[in-house]
């Protein structure tokens, strides 16, 4: 998890308490590796960016 605090700039028990409520919606499942914890997702990932707009050229033709 440590890894996903420094990628997020946030502190850990705030990525911890956010990967909590996750694991309990069903969403990510947390795996003991040799290293420590792995993040999984049992989803796709989501598209975070907007879609682009079309031009008007685009839109009428």
């Amino acid at each position: 998890m440590t890894i996903t605090t420094d990628a997020l700039d946030r502190e850990y028990r705030t990525v911890h308490d956010d990967v909590t409520l996750l694991a309990d919606y069903g969403l990510v499942f947390v795996v003991e590796d040799g290293r420590g914890r792995s993040i999984k997702a049992t989803v796709p990932p989501l598209r975070t960016d907007p879609p682009r707009r079309r031009t008007h050229r685009e839109r009428v033709g």
